[in-house]
């Protein structure tokens, strides 16, 4: 396969690409920049680690979209190269909508030789495991919080968690849905099996983050036991789909954020709840900022191409 631009060219619009990622991490931090100044916040050795597990939950999932990426293109996929691809590709999620994102990916396949619509088919299914394993997560527990009789939302659960993992298992079903997109994608299946092996993974660091949300949540009162932390840590994983899928938003302070304090506020109190919120916000700012920095610091191996056709 021929590429289309000098390498040169490529080198530098991958440049600009991981430039204006980190531009707009920066524009978001500016303008929220009162807001995270304001709290009174003393940072602790559980805060550090709830920033590593956030940290660490980015490159695992771009293990897992590594892995997704070759089976799409029936070939290996450098996984350094590919994971800061998928760094620079999380950085992108400030550029409001989800086509910074893709737009990164698409570049840096195509540098490396894979066709853009199988990048794209990646881009897709990797937004459904991801949606998929947050819904599995964080529904189900979510869902204790809302007023009412638990009992009265069990049919919803059900029918969202098989829904889910009914596209998830089963990407042939993609073939027949009466969606041109959808049947589009359908044409680069990845198997039954490995799309299930695929979907159990994503839940990995999806688990990270819940968990690193829970140990900021300790400093409060209403994290007293098991069923606190499962539900702490289902209600943050949930937050994060809604801000990134329902409103295509950039991540700064807003829709996560507000579903996690409207969520919580009945086991901690709004003030609390809204408190949590904005500490959960400042260290995930913090690790997306670690992510640029290593991004930042390993630009040439970002941009080292592999030989087309190399197994």
């Amino acid at each position: 396969m021929t590429r289309s631009l000098p390498r040169s060219w490529q080198a530098g619009l991958s440049a600009v690409v991981t430039a204006i990622a980190v531009a707009y991490l920066v524009v978001s931090i500016r303008s929220n920049w009162d807001t995270l100044t304001s709290l009174e916040w003393s940072p602790s050795l559980v805060d550090l680690l709830a920033l590593v597990l956030f940290v660490v939950a980015v490159p695992l999932s771009g293990v897992l979209w590594v892995w997704l990426l070759g089976l799409i293109v029936e070939r290996k996929v450098p996984v350094t190269s590919g994971v800061l691809a998928h760094i620079q590709s999380w950085l992108l999620k400030y550029v409001p909508g989800q086509l910074g994102s893709l737009g990164g990916k698409v570049l840096w396949g195509t540098n490396n030789g894979y066709p853009a619509g199988k990048v794209s088919a990646s881009f897709a299914y990797e937004t459904i495991f991801h949606t998929s394993a947050s819904l599995i997560v964080g529904l189900p527990a979510a869902l204790i919080l809302v007023p009412g009789s638990r009992s009265d939302y069990v049919p919803l659960v059900i029918l969202l968690v098989v829904l889910q993992l009914g596209i998830a298992i089963s990407p042939y079903i993609l073939k027949v849905v009466p969606v041109p997109v959808l049947q589009r994608l359908g044409q680069y299946s990845i198997g039954t099996i490995d799309a299930g092996k695929l979907q159990t993974a994503y839940i990995a660091p999806r688990l990270l983050n819940a968990v690193g949300f829970v140990l900021l949540a300790g400093r409060f009162d209403g994290v007293n036991s098991v069923s606190d932390v499962v539900t702490f840590g289902a209600v943050y994983v949930l937050a994060g789909i809604i801000g990134i899928l329902a409103f295509m938003v950039p991540s700064g302070i807003g829709v996560r954020e507000a579903v996690i304090a409207a969520l919580l506020a009945g086991s901690l109190g709004s003030a609390e709840a809204l408190g949590l919120a904005a500490i959960a916000r400042v260290v995930a700012t913090l690790a997306d900022i670690v992510l640029a920095l290593v991004l930042l610091t390993q630009r040439k191996r970002l941009d080292a191409v592999a030989p087309v056709g190399e197994s």
